[in-house]
This record gives structure tokens, sequence and C-alpha cells, in this order.
């Protein structure tokens, strides 16, 4: 069994949430900033300036979290679940360890082996649905938010409203992925 650093993957889920709470915090920023554009107050150029870098603040750091943070969650979920047959719980892979990586990645199949995969690994099994349905519907939400376009203030609020509420969704998957990451420890 090769060690697998359930320690790091949980690390790397944290600074996604860290990245994932800055973005929110920027949301937050630019609804108040709309609502005040909607109900009349004169445009604050500070403000505005403010929101403007802290989007941009957020977005770079979400890309880096993903990046860092998935690299090392993808990493611990292929190396746990290679050692998923010889651990001493009795439990046993249905899938060759390959899957844990590419079934992310092929359309149609990433929506149920991610999820499989996590089941065999853990004994909290119970945990893997709400995971998984949090994470499903954030990250269409989130995904479906950047074909959409606002044509007015007030639809401008309502899409980051939508993508704060998608983010919290997301914010509620990663603490149950981290408890998944901590019950499969076995398997480290």
């Amino acid at each position: 069994m090769r060690r697998c650093y359930s320690g790091v993957a949980r690390a790397g889920m944290f600074l996604v949430a860290a990245a994932i709470v800055l973005d929110c915090a920027a949301l937050v920023v630019d609804i108040i900033i709309g609502r005040r554009m909607i109900s009349g107050i004169p445009r604050d150029e500070i403000g505005l300036e403010f929101s403007s870098t802290l989007a941009d603040a957020a977005n770079f750091a979400l890309l880096g979290a993903f990046l860092v943070g998935g690299g090392a969650f993808l990493w611990w979920f292929y190396c746990a679940y290679s050692n998923l047959s010889g651990s001493r719980f009795g439990r046993t892979a249905r899938f060759d360890p390959i899957w844990a990586l590419i079934g992310w990645a092929v359309p149609g199949l990433n929506l149920v082996r991610p999820p499989q995969i996590m089941s065999d690994m853990t004994s909290h099994s119970w945990r893997v649905t709400p995971w998984w349905l949090f994470f499903v519907i954030g990250a269409v939400v989130q995904v479906a938010l950047r074909f959409i376009t606002p044509g007015t203030q007030q639809g401008w609020v309502n899409w980051q409203a939508t993508a704060l509420a998608a983010n919290l969704v997301l914010l509620a998957s990663l603490e149950l992925v981290v408890r998944l990451i901590t019950s499969a420890g076995d398997l480290d």
C-alpha cells in the first residue's frame, strides 16, 4: 500500500473552500452595490473599484485553488482507491483504479463513477449521496451562469445572488467531502 496523504487532500479542499468564501465576499459586495444602484443611490467609484479588485482576486484564487486543491484531491482519490483491495477492512474495488481519475472526465459517466468509487472507499457511504448532489447542483448552476448575460441591473443582481447560492451549495459539498476523506483514512 502506498501513502496517499489524505491530509494533503483535506488541505486542498480547505484551499478550495477559502477561495469560494472569497468569491462569496466579492458576490455580496457586488449585490450590495447593484441594489444601491437600482434604488437610485449614486455610483460610488471607490466601491466599484474595490468590487472589481475583489472579484479579480477571487477569480485568480479560484483558479489556483481548483488546480492545486483539485489536483491534491484527485491524487488522493486515485491513490486511496488503488489501495482499497489491499485494505485490512475487507472492502474491495469494483472498478480498475484508473477509473478514479478518468471517471471524472468521461461525459455521462462522470455523473455516476466518482460517487460509486467514493462509496467503495468509505464506511460512511450515507454521506456520499448528499456530497455528490451538492457538488453536481453547485457545479451545474455555476457552469450554466457562464452562459447567461443579464440585460438589466436587476438581472445582474439576480445573477450574482444565484452564483452566491451555488457557492454555498459547493461549500456544503466541500464540508462533506472532507468528512469522506477522513472516513476513508484507513486507505491512506
